[in-house]
């Protein structure tokens, strides 16, 4: 359903999934109201009921345009980004998640890192750690985040976040019947566009906050069925012989992976305060996700997207409420 139509095209479209109602996107829509370019933005939301949403006129007041999309059966992440990526209007579009908390100029300045560029077909922004208070955040944070933890330099790189990315539309679209499994994860879609020659950069005037897991409970099955869906994505297509390698070295990923989290600390004042703190939930957090990664390469991708399901969605409810900084409770 077109909630309100315009003649000219968008400059941005963003897609918002979610297996609940508004209240799950509410704190992520009031960062995107603030956008200093609100007016050329899509907003395009994936729902089981759009009857059952809740969105008022006050919520798509000041947008470009607005898009309800049900999806009754959510079973993957993948699955609603694929369909938001082909209801899209603008020519670049980004994907957010709903614990992922835009700056004002985040749209703005995603929108320039492509101008005079065709060649750049993803860009990806700077990350910010909103809630952290606990030893599981922190861990969380550089695990997922760490090599785009601002201040980062803006550049040409080989690998973006994996979630919350920018992606010109027509690049996604020729991944074809492909796009739905290659976008659960963002990195593998980005692979893919890097290896057909496409350019990915990253913007360091582009800012976001990422709330991030603090209750251990939700936090290790996460990481486990997330490693679970990388190896089972990046293993489409090997032998036998090489899945066995990769099965037989995963108990090195924590010892390969440890060393570059601890210098994405760049600070050195700040490593040397953190990372005392944060190493036993760190090396927890790292071996279950190579556990993840071995199951995955072993038998495949199993159920780990519907599982996914449980703990990508409404991310608040997997964090302490001590754990949310006040920058992240103001919103826009």
């Amino acid at each position: 359903m077109n909630t309100e139509a315009h003649a000219n095209l968008p400059s941005l479209s963003i897609i918002l999934a979610t297996n609940m109602n508004y209240d799950a996107l509410r704190k992520t829509m009031s960062y995107v109201r603030a956008q200093t370019i609100r007016a050329q933005i899509e907003i395009i939301f994936l729902m089981p009921s759009a009857a059952d949403f809740g969105l008022t006129p006050a919520d798509m007041e000041g947008f470009h345009s607005v898009q309800q999309i049900e999806v009754p059966d959510i079973h993957s992440g993948g699955q609603v980004r694929a369909l938001g990526v082909k209801a899209a209007h603008a020519s670049i579009l980004s994907i957010l998640e709903d614990h992922a908390y835009p700056l004002p100029q985040w749209a703005e300045a995603l929108l320039k890192a492509y101008d005079d560029y065709p060649s750049r077909v993803a860009v990806g922004a700077a990350v910010l750690n909103p809630n952290p208070a606990t030893m599981v955040s922190w861990a969380d944070f550089l695990m997922g985040y760490g090599p785009w933890m601002s201040p980062v330099a803006s550049g040409v790189i080989d690998m973006l976040p994996g979630h919350n990315g920018s992606f010109r539309r027509a690049a996604l679209l020729d991944l074809g019947d492909a796009l739905a499994d290659l976008i659960e994860i963002e990195n593998a879609a980005q692979r893919h566009l890097r290896e057909r020659g496409g350019t990915l950069y990253l913007e360091a005037n582009a800012l976001f906050y990422h709330l991030n897991f603090s209750e251990i409970n939700a936090w290790l099955p996460a990481l486990y069925f997330s490693g679970q869906l990388y190896a089972a994505e990046r293993a489409r297509g090997w032998g036998v012989v090489q899945k066995l390698l990769y099965i037989g070295g995963g108990v090195l990923i924590p010892l390969v992976r440890l060393p570059r989290i601890y210098f994405d600390v760049r600070d050195p004042v700040q490593r040397r305060a953190l990372f005392p703190k944060i190493l036993p939930a760190l090396l927890l957090g790292l071996y279950t996700s190579a556990l993840g990664e071995i199951v995955g390469y072993a038998f495949g991708i199993g159920r780990s997207q519907q599982a996914l399901v449980r703990y990508e969605f409404n991310r608040v409810r997997a964090v302490r409420p001590s754990d949310i900084d006040p920058l992240a409770q103001k919103g826009g």
